[in-house]
């Protein structure tokens, strides 16, 4: 995929939100920000108050059309206690960029390596703003794989969690009848084994089941400390309303 390179202007915060549709409700102790990237613009939310050279934990978005019909990663975000905290969204959610007229973007062509490298430019923004000691990975539905590309990326992570989380991009369309997804071997799978994982995987989940996680970490040479915990009730669209322990 080629994107028609971008030109900024200095308009100024203000446009750039006007630019913007259905933004979820900041919630309280966050701070919402714009990060523009070579080629698109992001919406993010940070915790007040982020402490530099500590553990800094990304919360990434799932697809959606664009837009997610709900907000999960702030949703989830919201409910964590813990201080170091980054929100980051997927391309094309919430403001409007040129090249989101093409919805192969967020759909096959969602792990693109133009789509990739933007995101990870993204989570490079933070990382030299606070120069954290280490880093984590929260990630929901079909982000998980791209927050073992960051992880790839940075060289490791402290831990990846998945709430609900797609590892198995060929059993995730096949379960819901979805158009083939390009570039789905964009992570490596020693690594992807040596990462210290957890996967939250609810008991009423239709979308990403228990047995598709359990087939993915079973095809891994030597994986080293992995972990399903499975959440009685939990559906793919509700588990926003769970405390899940971190």
């Amino acid at each position: 995929m080629t994107f028609k390179k971008r030109f900024l202007c200095a308009l100024g915060f203000s446009f750039l939100l006007s630019a913007c549709s259905s933004i979820p409700k900041t919630p309280v102790g966050f701070q919402e920000r714009i990060v523009e990237t070579e080629k698109m613009n992001f919406l993010t939310w940070e915790k007040e108050g982020i402490k530099s050279k500590k553990t800094l934990r990304f919360y990434l978005e799932g697809s959606g059309k664009p837009n997610p019909d709900k907000p999960m990663a702030l949703l989830l975000a919201e409910k964590d206690q813990s201080d170091n905290i980054i929100v980051l969204t997927r391309p094309c959610q919430y403001l409007k960029n040129k090249v989101c007229t093409n919805s192969d973007i967020w759909q096959k062509e969602r792990y693109n390596p133009e789509i990739l490298n933007e995101i990870y430019e993204l989570s490079l923004f933070f990382i030299k703003k606070y120069t954290p000691s280490n880093i984590e990975f929260v990630a929901y539905d079909d982000a998980t794989p791209i927050a073992f590309y960051l992880a790839q990326k940075y060289g490791k992570a402290k831990q990846i969690i998945s709430v609900a989380g797609v590892l198995d991009i060929r059993s995730y369309e096949r379960q819901n009848n979805l158009d083939k997804i390009k570039n789905k071997d964009f992570v490596n799978k020693s690594f992807v084994a040596a990462t210290p994982q957890i996967h939250y995987i609810g008991s009423a989940d239709k979308i990403v089941t228990r047995s598709m996680t359990e087939r993915y970490i079973t095809n891994l040479y030597n994986p080293k400390k992995i972990s399903i915990k499975e959440v009685k009730g939990m559906t793919h669209d509700n588990c926003h309303t769970y405390k899940l322990d971190y």
